[in-house]
């Protein structure tokens, strides 16, 4: 129960589609909106494919919300054939690492959602995937874990653990980044809802 989402549905033929929000604020008070997120998404995917297009319409249903909340999030394509990621991104940002551990990153394209009307959103330049690429998109709970002396585990800390782990599954890598942001917190409450994404390709 939190305000993170993390999706994967069909996008037409051959193409997964990836999606990762966080609504403003965390915790139940944020989970109610993220349904409505969620349930808007759901209904969209079956008649729009392209990202852009489709944070377009969920930024024109949001932004008349009667529980008006302000939503990053990400939705990427990745044709299963071509292996071409094509991904828009509304105020929120991913990363792409390669085997060798050279790091892309995956800028916002737009405006986070239900800010204003009428908002027009791009689509990001689109990548070839190849064996051994990492796909991240983390939302900003794992940056912002606070340590008991109030220091951020970062942006730098969270690709070290992802670069130092790229070998293994993507399963994997999840679990180390938690496991590394739990002994960072080193028992401090948690100030954020964390959710990520990673994956992986053989």
């Amino acid at each position: 129960v939190c305000g993170d989402y993390v999706g994967f549905f069909a996008l037409g033929d051959d193409r997964l589609g990836i999606a990762l929000g966080d609504v403003s604020g965390h915790g139940l008070g944020a989970a109610l909106p993220m349904i409505e997120v969620r349930s808007y998404l759901r209904a969209l995917v079956g008649r729009v494919v392209d990202p852009a297009e489709i944070l377009a319409a969920m930024n024109d249903l949001l932004v008349h919300s009667p529980t008006p909340r302000f939503v990053t999030l990400m939705v990427g394509s990745l044709d299963e054939r071509s292996r071409v990621l094509r991904y828009a991104s509304a105020g929120h940002q991913g990363y792409v690492m390669d085997k060798r551990g050279e790091i892309d990153l995956l800028s916002s394209t737009g405006l986070p959602l239900g800010c204003v009307r009428d908002v027009e959103y791009s689509n990001g330049m689109e990548r070839m995937m190849h064996p051994g690429d990492v796909v991240l998109l983390p939302t900003d709970g794992i940056q912002e874990t606070l340590s008991p002396h109030h220091d951020l585990f970062g942006t730098k800390r969270m690709l070290d653990v992802v670069h130092k782990n790229r070998s293994l599954p993507a399963a994997d890598i999840i679990a180390a980044l938690h496991a590394a942001a739990l002994r960072f917190a080193q028992g401090a409450e948690q100030q954020d809802d964390i959710a990520a994404v990673v994956v992986k390709f053989g």
